[in-house]
């Protein structure tokens, strides 16, 4: 498990480093609801972190009950670490297949997501 010193726990530094990761990445609460995220998310889901956090998931990304294997719903319900691969429904009407990984926090999960859609494209 990583271990940060308890003079850099700050939520600037902490926010610093998760806008340096090349994957999207979501904290969510184990209401659904989207709780931060970082500077790969807003570019993948082409919105700016002040329209996503405070949303319900399944409302963002429009669906109406959590696709089978969503990882984010895999993560809420299971004590450790989930995977898997997804259609992401991005409020712009454009759907992205992503891999989902997810690991439960503080009574919600902590997700990052990879956009594969270019290797599933047919050759």
């Amino acid at each position: 498990m990583a271990k940060i010193s308890p003079d850099w726990r700050d939520t600037d530094l902490l926010s610093a480093v998760f806008d340096q990761l090349s994957d999207a990445l979501v904290l969510y609460g184990s209401d659904h609801v989207i709780r931060g995220i970082n500077l790969s998310a807003e570019r993948l889901f082409g919105m700016s972190a002040e329209e996503l956090v405070g949303r319900d998931c399944r409302e963002l990304f429009h669906c109406t009950t959590c696709e089978p294997g969503c990882g984010m719903q895999s993560g809420l319900a299971a004590q450790n670490t989930s995977n898997g691969t997804v259609k992401l429904h991005l409020p712009n009407g454009l759907e992205r297949v992503v891999v989902i990984r997810t690991a439960p926090i503080h009574g919600g999960a902590v997700v990052t997501i990879r956009d594969v859609s270019a290797e599933m494209e047919p050759q």
